[in-house]
């Protein structure tokens, strides 16, 4: 006989079936029925296999806490508490005998069996804890390659801080003769520049060799952000003159020489901007260096 819908009892059936866990006669009984082709049953019959093979595999390799292990003990012993039934007593009349009832099959008996629903609720119970093992892994990989991930923005920033300091003295002897060159000459003038609003720890310094008409322009800026570089710009009371692009290092150090125009009587400042790479032919952005040239 084919079921039209799913009940307590083929469920029970079915997962006892799955485990291995009926009598040789309820098992054939059941399978005799399958034959038949009954697609509730069968559609049970599947979803309890499935899950009864997941049970295997479903942990991973993480040690559960003990709590879940209390967790389903407790579990059980209440399912079992709730589930049995208690004693029944058989009626007893002198001189009459008690027939004894047809015993069901495994389908169609309308009478639950406690047994078969504790390893039910065990299934279950095993099944949440078996998922509950697995998020725990899952969230402590998670967290682990968290804090391998920024172990290793650590180390790459500190590696990128060690080779601008090795960068920053190789250079520091070729910086010292350019400075002692310009100082050498008794027309050399300076030039302070101050860190302006966009950054206010900025500094810097312009040695002006008026005999040669150049500068030699030391200072620390902030890195530039990508795509941008920085300039300087010679400052009058009516312009602002393109004096050319200064490239920084990976410290932040800018210092290179460049010539200026013969004609300096109406320079009142030098100033450095943060600029569009490859410059611009007015300042775009406020100064992030500023100094008085008088």
């Amino acid at each position: 006989m084919k079921h039209e819908e799913l009940t307590d009892e083929i469920r029970e059936t079915a997962c006892l079936y799955a485990l291995h866990s009926l009598s040789q006669h309820e098992a054939d009984a059941f399978e005799l029925h399958l034959q038949d082709r009954c697609s509730v049953c069968e559609s049970e019959l599947r979803e309890f296999e499935r899950v009864a093979a997941d049970l295997g595999i479903g942990a991973g390799a993480e040690q559960p806490p003990d709590y879940l292990a209390e967790l389903l003990m407790a579990r059980i012993e209440h399912e079992a508490a709730v589930a049995e039934p208690e004693p029944r007593r058989e009626p007893s009349v002198k001189g009459a005998a008690v027939p004894e009832k047809a015993r069901p099959s495994a389908v169609q008996a309308s009478a639950p069996r406690a047994g078969g629903t504790i390893l039910a609720w065990t299934l279950a119970a095993a099944l949440a804890v078996t998922s509950s093992i697995a998020l725990y892994a899952w969230r402590e990989a998670r967290l682990s390659i968290g804090d391998l991930g920024r172990k290793l923005a650590a180390a790459q920033e500190e590696s990128s801080r060690l080779r601008a300091g090795a960068e920053s003295e190789k250079a520091r002897p070729r910086g010292i003769a350019q400075i002692a060159d310009f100082l050498g000459s008794p027309r050399t003038r300076m030039i302070r520049l101050a860190g302006q609003a966009p950054a206010p720890a900025a500094s810097g310094i312009v040695f002006w060799d008026t005999e040669q008409r150049r500068w030699l322009i030391d200072a620390v800026l902030p890195p530039a952000p990508q795509g941008k570089t920085y300039q300087l710009w010679f400052v009058s009371a009516t312009t602002k003159m393109r004096a050319g692009l200064l490239q920084i290092d990976r410290s932040g150090r800018v210092l290179t020489t460049i010539d200026i125009p013969q004609d300096t009587s109406q320079l009142t400042a030098a100033g450095v901007t943060l600029e569009p790479e490859g410059g611009s032919p007015q300042p775009s952005t406020h100064f992030y260096l500023l100094g008085a040239t008088g």
